[in-house]
This record gives structure tokens, C-alpha cells and sequence, in this order.
């Protein structure tokens, strides 16, 4: 849960680093005239970020269907990639697959073209997903141990039964054998 919080927190810096930061104008030739405020992407995801925690899950499975519909503008569909990366990973997701997550953020990242402070949010997004699905392989190996320790624990104490059932038979074997013994002891006494 902590993890979580300061996760937020961090998204949430980054917003106000994006919101207090000057425009800078792009050299770049293919975006003159934009700053570079308006070609990040950053602001508009963390808005993402509160509406996922803010829906229930058939608005989620709405923003599935509405997130995987291409279209032909690559920025927007990139943009569209990193929300349907955080709808399927984030904590708050009714639909969560942290696995197609990862490979998403995996694909946007070797991309390379993205804004930095996109970039960041994108790293940070990542990070994430690989260490929460690390955190499930380590859940699922646990549970997968536990119920071998379970299934040894059960066949223990059916060998002590066992055991104990063993050890009682033996137990009225000697005293059949002791009152045998006794029984001939006192026979050849009285011929």
C-alpha cells in the first residue's frame, strides 16, 4: 500500500514539474511553432491516472474498447498506447493485466520518441509493471510452495497415524506374547 501511495506521489510531482515548467520552443522541424507544452502528453495522463481510480469497471471496460481502436495519428495513438498501458496496469484497474502492460510501456519505450518528460512517466510506468509482476511470480511461487508444505504437512500426519496405529498393534502383540509367555511358564508347572 505504501509502494502504491508513493507512486502517486511521485505522478503527482511530475505533474506539478510539467505545470510550473516554462515552454520551450522546439527546434525540431517537424513541430514549429509548438512548444514543447504542447506536444507532452504528461499533464493529460495523470488526469488519465484519476479518472481510472475514479471509475468502476464497466467504465473501464468501456475505455478498453475506446483505447483500442487505432487511429491514424501516431502521437495520439502512442498517446492512446500509454493509456491502455496504465488502464491494464495501475492498482486501480477492474482489468488488470500487468503482463500486456509491461510489453506496451516495453514497446512505447523502444520507440525512443517521446517528449522527455513523457519519457519519464512512461520509465516510471514500466518500472512499475515489471516489479508488480515480478511481486506476482513471487505471490504465486509462495502459494505454490505453501501447498506443497500443506501437502507434505497433510502426508506427515497421516504417517503418524499410521505410525501411532503401527505402534498399538505392537503394543497388544506384547501383551499377547507376555500372557502366552506367562501361560506357558505357569503350564509346565502343573502336569
Amino acid at each position: 500500500m505504501i509502494f502504491y501511495r508513493a507512486f502517486a506521489g511521485l505522478l503527482l510531482v511530475l505533474l506539478a514539474a510539467c505545470t510550473h515548467s516554462p515552454a520551450h520552443k522546439s527546434t525540431s522541424p517537424g513541430l514549429r511553432g509548438f512548444s514543447l507544452s504542447q506536444t507532452q502528453h504528461t499533464p493529460e495522463l495523470l488526469a488519465f491516472y484519476e479518472t481510472i481510480s475514479d471509475t468502476n469497471a464497466d467504465a473501464h471496460k468501456a475505455m478498453l474498447a475506446e483505447l483500442n481502436k487505432p487511429i491514424a495519428d501516431t502521437r495520439q495513438n502512442q498517446l492512446r498506447q500509454i493509456k491502455l498501458a496504465m488502464l491494464l496496469g495501475l492498482p486501480s484497474s477492474r482489468i488488470r493485466d500487468t503482463v500486456k502492460s509491461q510489453s506496451l510501456l516495453q514497446e512505447i519505450i523502444q520507440a525512443n520518441n517521446l517528449e522527455p518528460t513523457d519519457t519519464a512517466l512512461v520509465n516510471l510506468l514500466f518500472e512499475f509493471m515489471t516489479d508488480a509482476n515480478r511481486l506476482i511470480k513471487v505471490k504465486s511461487d509462495n502459494k505454490a510452495q505453501q501447498q506443497r508444505i500443506d501437502a507434505l504437512q497433510q502426508k506427515n500426519e497421516q504417517l503418524q497415524q499410521k505410525y501411532e496405529a503401527l505402534e498399538q498393534k505392537l503394543d497388544a502383540l506384547k501383551k499377547i506374547e507376555k500372557t502366552m509367555g506367562d501361560r506357558d511358564v505357569i503350564s509346565p508347572a502343573n502336569p
